[in-house]
């Protein structure tokens, strides 16, 4: 049996993948599978992933239809044959002693899941940042003691067990702790670290922090108008799954009001990531998912946050002539989003 799994899902990746092979191929200790799903990629990713492959016997290929990362790091899961399993982007390295450093930890903490800093480097100007991960964690714990080294469910305050450590990439997990309780991610293509995230949270009996910082998570640089996508639908998906997991270990009851408020602020922060033309739509799929009067304190947030317009009534409802070119239309005003009528 192998030391670590590492786990990379990749898709339309040649730009980068080549740097986070070498980072694996790199590293110190040596007992480690190389997991890279193959997420339907149709440029040369792959043939970049086949040559380190021919190398060293390490790197495995497994493929599937395009699903997004969270259904390949699922087969991922069930496929590993290592004591632990950890989890690399296509787009992001390791340091060279990042597993060794890792698996030592791990075993003296005889701990289920230890999670560690990353760097934040950002492509446009080779900026680096350390992203404290494991302040924030202690920022979130009943006990607020910066020489705590582990928690559970039980040192989480309620109102941050859903966001305490969203991303799966500082996550160092024992194999047999994630294929025997079932964690897993979100079946979508967008947020699908949140379910993973808090499966881990609420099933885990220990959870260590380490401060070294083991993982580069490189930002490319993209505009906030290339990231909207009609994608951002999934999230009532997430939602759907993560209650689906409340309710079959019966922790539901006990967080329904935690769980209220990370919904609102999941949806309020991916707001913006809607295109212009489908925000109508999002605060309907709203209505229609979440119960009447938390939608509703939903939605009217949401606009309370957007509009910054002097009259709160006229952005509810209004109708007004505007010119364009000298042509005069209707512009009508439904909860803050404005449409032209021709």
């Amino acid at each position: 049996m192998n030391k670590i799994t590492i786990i990379t899902p990749f898709y339309n990746s040649e730009k980068f993948i080549a740097r986070c092979c070498e980072s694996l191929h790199q590293q110190t200790l040596k007992e480690l599978e190389f997991l890279f799903i193959d997420d339907g990629s149709q440029d040369s990713s792959r043939s970049i992933v086949e040559k380190f492959a021919q190398q060293d016997s390490r790197f495995r290929i497994l493929n599937q239809k395009n699903q997004g990362q969270g259904v390949a790091r699922n087969i991922a899961i069930k496929a590993a044959d290592s004591e632990y399993t950890m989890f690399l982007d296509a787009d992001d390295t390791l340091e060279p002693n990042a597993a060794e450093v890792l698996y030592v930890k791990a075993q003296h903490e005889n701990c289920e899941v230890l999670r560690f800093n990353c760097y934040l480097i950002k492509s446009e100007n080779s900026s680096k940042e350390v992203l404290n991960f494991t302040q924030k964690i202690k920022n979130e714990l009943k006990n607020k003691d910066d020489l705590v080294t582990s928690y559970n469910l039980q040192n989480i305050k309620d109102d941050s067990v859903f966001g305490c450590g969203q991303v799966c990439w500082d996550c160092f997990c024992k194999t047999s702790f994630l294929q025997k309780n079932d964690i897993h991610f979100a079946t979508t293509k967008i947020a699908e670290d949140n379910l993973f995230a808090i499966m881990v949270n609420f099933l885990a009996s220990k959870i260590s922090l380490t401060e070294d910082t083991l993982y580069n998570h490189i930002e490319e640089e993209t505009s906030v108008e290339h990231t909207k996508s009609e994608k951002v639908f999934q999230i009532f998906e997430v939602f759907s799954q993560v209650e689906a997991f409340l309710k079959q270990y019966k922790f539901y009851e006990q967080y329904k009001s935690p769980f209220k408020k990370y919904i609102y602020q999941v949806l309020r922060n991916r707001f913006a990531l809607v295109p212009q033309g489908c925000k109508l739509k999002f605060l309907g799929l709203i209505l229609k998912n979440l119960p009447l009067f938390l939608a509703i304190k939903i939605i009217l947030k949401i606009i309370l946050k957007q509009i910054h317009l002097t009259s709160f009534l006229e952005n509810i409802f209004s109708i007004k002539n505007v010119y364009i070119n000298n042509k005069k239309h209707k512009c009508m005003k439904i909860l803050g989003l404005k449409i032209l009528i021709k």
